[in-house]
């Protein structure tokens, strides 16, 4: 007689620093049982597994260690990427950053998205986070992983671009390239060609000397006219390139910069400038010359930067008391706000760094504060504002609550760092701010004493502010989860304002993944690779298309009645379950068709035997 054995034990014991998992499996359908020893294996205590492991955790060490247990000293590398962002700390993202690399960092942001966004959610929305999660998401994690592999390509090979700017009286010079078999014109003087080489230009005038009359070259400046124009001494010859008809000259040439144009040539991808010549093409000028501000002493032209912008992507808030000094109208000297119930100054947002201690200042300094006329200005790019608990801060574009624009967003952690007054919720610890295009002025309120709410300084759209990309680009990679956290804690009770309120966070989710792709593909730019592939550039194009069609489902879920009261379309709704019902009459249809015709075709073979 067989006997039947399935012994399954999975335990965990702890002894002294250490800890065991013992995993011991049998199964024999032989008469006699031999089945082997239990294994037991130590797992090792580290800094990220200081605690008693689950039972679930020890199987699933000795599945992913193929039987080696705790022999490894550490998590898995990709449990620690997942510990360090959902931590949301800015810091230890930065180190994480610096230890893989933006780009693998960007990857395992976009799959973590792609695995815990929206799984709690259901009903009407479901479907378009469907879609943003597999179709959208999955789309950027195969650009990125594009992009890594030319990084890494590059790294390896050491062919890493680099800039050198062109100088105010630049020479040229024709040289044959071995490795192209090919005449390519080269600038400031040079004697070889440098395929790895761009040219660095910045707002100012630029003289291009000694073009040759059998070589006569246009500057491609189609689309960006009021950012780059140039003018030749002789009579120019014409032809045209990508079917834009193109003056051509020779001898001296002047090019002015006008502004930054890296960003409208293509639009939605960042590509340098391009030469080219009447008789031989590109002659490797093709995306040779790009904008940067370290060449902006070669024209001598200055980097007017305000001196009221931000100039740290994390500033650390102070607050000043001011109650006691002059007193001031908010009318006066900070406008008029929607949530103002305080009639006169008394503490003040502080964004200067290097003030220590404001408790220290004199009342001549709260004074200088109070009536201060300077505002805050920044540009696009995301900033982190470290707020003192006692006073939380609220950011609206263009003063207006209800404002959903995509050009500013503020957030800060739903879950622990939040106060909700009148409905509205302010944010104190880590909040995050982010801009994406000019919205003119924002109004910051602060609130204090639990009910008492404030009108600070406006914040100023400036672009003559410079934010530090890569630090904009891990602020994002924060704000994006603090987003998703706020829509997971939205009530989901079906009423008008729930669906309205979630709606909008979605909305506010796809556009900060919309800017965090620009910034990324902007900072690949300013490393020197070349966006412009026709492979990756079609997948940049696929991603805005997916933006794009996301953005737009989600406002048409959206009407507005008379009052201009913001309503759920329900006729979406209906017209979706319509489409549903009758997909499942016609299948039920079908099924009974089936049916009838399976028990036609056995009636007539019953019949037919029955003849026989």
């Amino acid at each position: 007689m067989s006997t039947n054995i399935n012994i399954n034990v999975n335990e965990v014991q702890t002894g002294g620093s250490s800890k065991y998992s013992v995993s011991f499996q049998c199964h024999n359908i032989d008469k006699t049982v031999n089945c082997p020893p239990a294994v037991i294996n130590t797992v090792l205590a580290t800094p990220y597994n200081n605690s008693q492991i689950s039972q679930a955790e020890a199987v699933a060490l000795q599945v992913k260690t193929g039987g080696k247990g705790g022999q490894r000293s550490k998590m898995s590398k990709h449990i620690i990427i997942y510990n360090t962002l959902i931590s949301l700390n800015r810091s230890d993202i930065s180190r994480l950053v610096n230890d893989i690399g933006l780009t693998r960092v960007s990857i395992e942001v976009f799959r973590l998205i792609r695995s815990d966004f929206g799984s709690s959610v259901s009903g009407q929305l479901q479907s378009i986070i469907d879609s943003i999660t597999s179709e959208l998401v999955s789309a950027i994690e195969d650009l990125l992983t594009e992009i890594l592999d030319i990084i890494e390509d590059a790294e390896t090979s050491g062919n890493v671009a680099f800039t050198e700017c062109l100088f105010a009286d630049s020479s040229a010079n024709i040289v044959y390239d071995n490795t192209n078999n090919a005449n390519v014109m080269i600038f400031n003087n040079d004697i070889s060609y440098n395929s790895l080489k761009r040219y660095g230009v910045y707002a100012g005038t630029y003289t291009l000397l000694n073009i040759p009359q059998t070589q006569p070259i246009a500057i491609l400046n189609s689309g960006i006219e009021d950012r780059v124009t140039y003018i030749g001494k002789t009579i120019p010859y014409y032809k045209k390139v990508n079917n834009i008809n193109y003056k051509f000259y020779y001898n001296d040439i002047s090019m002015t910069i006008i502004d930054d144009f890296t960003e409208y040539i293509n639009p939605g991808i960042s590509t340098n400038l391009s030469f080219y010549g009447y008789y031989s093409g590109y002659m490797g000028l093709q995306e040779k010359f790009t904008f940067t501000r370290t060449c902006a002493a070669i024209t001598g032209e200055p980097i007017n930067e305000n001196i009221n912008c931000i100039a740290n992507s994390t500033i650390d808030i102070s607050v000043v008391d001011v109650s006691h000094n002059d007193s001031t109208p908010n009318s006066a000297y900070y406008g008029t706000g929607l949530l103002d119930n305080v009639s006169d100054i008394s503490y003040l947002y502080i964004f200067d760094n290097n003030i220590d201690n404001v408790f220290t200042l004199s009342d001549a300094s709260k004074n200088q504060l109070i009536y201060d006329p300077s505002d805050i200005r920044l540009y696009t790019g995301s900033y982190i504002f470290n707020v003192p608990q006692e006073f939380p801060m609220l950011i609206t574009p263009s003063g207006d609550l209800t404002n959903t624009s995509n050009q500013i967003f503020f957030n800060g952690n739903i879950d622990t760092s939040s106060v909700t007054f009148n409905n509205n919720i302010f944010y104190f610890g880590q909040t995050l701010l982010t801009v994406s295009g000019d919205f003119d002025q924002a109004k910051m309120y602060m609130l204090f004493d639990n009910n008492k709410v404030e009108l600070q300084k406006p914040i100023i759209y400036d672009d003559t502010c410079f934010p530090k990309l890569k630090d904009s680009i891990i602020n994002i990679i924060i704000q994006i989860q603090l987003e998703i956290r706020f829509f997971d804690n939205l009530p989901d009770n079906n009423t008008n304002e729930d669906i309205i309120n979630r709606i909008n966070s979605l909305k506010r989710i796809v556009n900060l993944i919309s800017i965090i792709i620009k910034y990324l593909t902007k900072y690949f730019f300013v490393l020197g690779l070349s966006l412009s592939t026709q492979s990756i550039y079609t997948k940049i194009l696929n991603i805005q298309t997916l933006i794009n069609n996301a953005l737009t489902q989600l406002n048409n879920l959206i009407i507005v009645d008379s009052e201009t009261t913001p309503i759920f379309n329900s006729n979406i709704l209906i017209k979706t379950t319509a489409v549903g019902a009758a997909s499942v009459l016609t299948n039920e249809a079908t099924n009974i068709l089936t049916d009838a015709n399976t028990d036609a075709n056995s009636l007539d073979d019953t019949i037919a035997g029955t003849s026989d």
